[in-house]
């Protein structure tokens, strides 16, 4: 009886996670430079100018400002040469802003950035969760 009670747990929370990973990948998408552009429009309250500058800028790195292709280490040339890249971008950014408009976007990516670390963690807490749920249902098919 205990044994079908694990095996239940187990499906079902391979499901909930599998699940939740859908909903998230979903979400998480590269957007096009015009996209990219609206959005900053609509945070930074561009004006004409500024969003014709910031388009331009956009189109001009947009093979960057995407996802980082996978099995990409951050010992490679190609990681590094993509770092520097992502670095002039955000520089030629901010230049074309005002000073109000720079601590917004500086704002942003600072919340951006923690908002990743806490899913990174999360994640890793699951990853952990997982593995000691998998030992216990080892530990109890042996009793």
């Amino acid at each position: 009886m205990k044994y079908l009670k694990v095996i239940r747990f187990v499906a079902l929370s391979l499901m909930i996670i599998l699940t939740a990973n859908v909903c998230l990948a979903g979400d998480k998408k590269d957007m096009t430079p015009e996209q990219r552009t609206q959005k900053l429009v609509k945070l930074l309250g561009l004006d004409a100018t500024q969003t014709v500058k910031v388009r331009a800028i956009n189109a001009k790195y947009a093979d960057v400002l995407g996802d980082k292709p996978d099995g990409m280490k951050k010992s490679s040339d190609a990681y590094k040469q993509r770092k520097a890249m992502r670095k002039a971008y955000r520089t030629e950014l901010t230049n074309c802003l005002n000073k109000e408009q720079a601590k917004k976007y500086a704002k942003y990516r600072k919340d951006k950035k923690a908002k990743k670390e806490q899913e990174k963690a999360a994640k890793k807490a699951s990853k952990q969760k997982g593995k000691k749920n998998s030992k216990k249902s080892e530990d109890d098919e042996e009793e």
